[in-house]
């Protein structure tokens, strides 16, 4: 992510632009989305969660100073605010219901088994720590790089990386374990 783009978008809403925080929104939401489905574990509650974060977002933009990277500033809010959910709902996680797939292509076969995979896949990825969990989102659905996640977590690049390699290892030693492969 652009830390420079963020600023750009930061700098247009504090002179007005309120299309720039659409696409400060836009431009933002598949990272949102990856810390809340690391913590809430379920693509409906990350989904209500991910817009919680960007209304708080809109609320305290301008306490926002800059000291640090505005990825860092929406990591907390994300966590925090997964975080706040889960306890206001006793930390009561609802299953998800499977969804159809959304392009309607192949058999219904093949619809079953890729539904299967990403549940069974959900389940493992659930399953890891959350530290793991987080670094893994970050990295493969977020497009986070190393250097990225590094500085919105606070960790080093070493850290970054070594958590990512236990967290594959892991996430295909639970996956062999279902029988996924």
């Amino acid at each position: 992510m652009d830390n420079n783009l963020n600023k750009s978008y930061i700098n247009k809403i504090r002179h007005g632009d309120m299309h720039a925080f659409e696409e400060l929104v836009q431009y933002n939401t598949p990272f949102v989305m990856s810390v809340c489905l690391s913590l809430m574990k379920n693509k409906h509650d990350a989904e209500d969660a991910c817009q919680e974060v960007f209304l708080k977002v809109w609320k305290s933009l301008s306490r926002f100073r800059g000291e640090s990277a505005f990825t860092t500033y929406l990591y907390t809010v994300s966590r925090n605010t997964c975080l706040d959910i889960l306890k206001k709902n006793g930390k009561n996680e609802c299953e998800e219901i499977p969804e159809a797939l959304a392009d309607g292509s192949g058999t219904p076969e093949e619809q079953y088994i890729k539904r299967e995979f990403n549940e069974l896949l959900d389940e493992c990825l659930n399953a890891l720590e959350e530290d793991m969990r987080t670094v893994l989102l970050l990295r493969e659905k977020a497009g986070l790089s190393y250097t990225e996640i590094a500085e919105t977590l606070l960790i080093s690049e070493g850290t970054v990386k070594s958590r990512i390699s236990r967290a594959r290892e892991k996430l295909l030693k639970l996956m062999k374990e279902k029988n996924a492969f």
